[in-house]
């Protein structure tokens, strides 16, 4: 299925919405930014990253594969 210009910017507005909605802070999501990039994290970054942001990737990655079962079912 060919996806529309508009359904693209649909779904860019959504993941936008939700980056914003789970990671709060600007450093945050300049933190995950750095990490998709392979860039190196600093001491302070690197300790925000293990203790707020993993845990919650994580979380979403096992939301995820949850659901992914239950929709299976269904």
């Amino acid at each position: 299925m060919k996806e529309t210009k508009g359904v693209m910017q649909l779904g860019s507005f959504r993941r936008e919405t939700a980056f914003r909605l789970l990671f709060h802070t600007e450093g945050q999501r300049k933190i995950i930014e750095k990490v998709i990039t392979m860039q190196n994290l600093s001491k302070g970054e690197n300790e925000l990253y293990s203790r707020r942001i993993k845990p919650k990737i994580n979380a979403i990655i096992d939301f995820y594969q949850t659901a992914l079962v239950v929709r299976s079912k269904v």
